[in-house]
């Protein structure tokens, strides 16, 4: 069984999620920074991110995620590129028989409306995300939640990937095997803090991993 991270993991997001992040600070009076300053927003929830601009009043934060949101579905999610060689692998481990669910800090209308585009849906078999009314924002919760769904399986035979150490560490939190994977958006030595059980350099290293064999050509 295995647990995908979407942002950074699948799709590289960066346009749609900072310039998303960039259309609702100003939409809350903060002049915002850069998109090369702003690569460390993509993974963590967005609840948490809010009060590292100084957003700690419980309107501002609402106003700006809703504003967020907003932007995002309807322009955010349109822009994005699939990681080379990412789509496939997924269809390669539903073709294999494998249990394939993902586990992100999207929200489901969101998370549901990226696999569509990617023409991943139907490989997928649950989804885990972030919920609307913040009980379930922290990938270790959205991670807890998904195992639930998916008939509490032991956790030896479940494997999370994902690209932030928030996703090593929710793997980890619930006894998983972790393999971190070097494309996305961690910070310099950020994986390796987290002692994932594997990192993975590529997405044919990936695949080794995972016990998919290479793809032809």
């Amino acid at each position: 069984m295995v647990l995908l991270d979407l942002d950074g993991t699948i799709t590289d997001p960066r346009h749609g999620i900072t310039a998303s992040y960039q259309f609702a600070l100003r939409a809350v009076g903060i002049d915002p920074p850069p998109v090369e300053e702003l690569l460390w927003v993509i993974g963590p929830s967005i609840w948490d991110v809010a009060p590292r601009f100084g957003i700690t009043d419980p309107d501002v934060a609402e106003r700006f995620v809703s504003t967020y949101r907003d932007r995002h579905s309807s322009d955010g999610l349109h822009e994005y590129d699939p990681i080379p060689g990412m789509p496939e692998m997924v269809a390669d481990l539903d073709a294999d028989g494998r249990t394939i669910a993902l586990a992100t800090a999207k929200p489901l209308l969101q998370a549901g409306a990226t696999l569509e585009h990617l023409g991943l849906r139907d490989h997928v078999d649950a989804l885990g995300c972030a919920s609307l009314d913040r009980s379930r924002t922290h990938k270790t919760d959205i991670v807890a939640a998904l195992l639930v769904d998916l008939g509490h399986p032991e956790p030896a035979s479940v494997v999370m990937v994902g690209d932030r150490a928030t996703d090593v560490q929710a793997g980890r939190h619930h006894g998983l095997a972790t393999i971190g994977v070097s494309w996305g958006f961690a910070s310099p030595g950020e994986l390796e803090a987290a002692g994932p059980d594997l990192l993975a350099s590529s997405v044919p290293d990936l695949r080794a991993a995972l016990g998919l064999p290479p793809r032809p050509g």
